[in-house]
């Protein structure tokens, strides 16, 4: 479980598999919608998913870029030697994640929260996260959205969906956990708003 409070160190893995499918996101673009380092001009979007934090919570809470060997503006290009071609998001993401570490065992990238960003072919288009995780896996093209972005750190920092009830999970449109696909400025739901300060 990420606190709801403090300043931590953000790295998002952007995979290519033996096969050379490569995610459709660029690192430069990933890198704007996560951290907003190059002023935002490759998100397409109002915000980052680090400055939306920092104004919902206040200032309470902020994502930096991690650093380190072979780390560009909080983006780690990664290969696996293998071809993902047909995977599922979450089988994908675990096999990257096990790859990963095995490589960062020698590199000591240090990082708070980690973003594994899936290559083409791997079947399905969204974000998983699990509740109080240090760890989100995105497909499909969703890594673009920065709804889908602030959604899924939200599950890390122990945000469940907001739903409303006889409805659906999704349901409550005052909040980043239950819905809105193209959402720029909208933070949390009163009970998420005060959990995150």
């Amino acid at each position: 479980l990420l606190p709801v409070e403090g300043v931590f160190t953000a790295l998002v893995i952007r995979t290519t598999d033996s096969a050379g499918n490569e995610p459709p996101t660029s690192a430069e673009k990933a890198s704007d919608v996560w951290f907003g380092t190059h002023d935002l001009e490759f998100a397409e979007n109002q915000n980052s998913m680090s400055s939306l934090y920092d104004q919902c919570s206040g200032g309470k809470l902020t994502f930096v870029p991690a650093i380190g060997n072979n780390v560009i503006d909080g983006v780690f290009e990664f290969t696996v030697n293998q071809d993902l071609t047909g995977m599922g998001i979450n089988d994908a993401g675990n096999f990257i994640i096990r790859e990963f570490l095995k490589v960062n065992a020698e590199l000591g990238l240090q990082f708070d929260a980690y973003s594994v960003i899936c290559p083409n072919g791997v079947q399905g288009s969204g974000g998983i996260a699990g509740i109080g995780g240090s760890h989100q896996f995105y497909g499909g093209g969703a890594e673009r959205s920065l709804d889908v972005v602030v959604h899924e750190f939200g599950h890390n920092i122990g945000m469940h969906h907001s739903g409303v009830p006889n409805e659906g999970q999704y349901d409550d449109n005052s909040c980043m956990m239950g819905c809105c696909a193209g959402a720029q400025q909208m933070c949390f739901n009163s009970a998420k708003s005060w959990y995150t300060g």
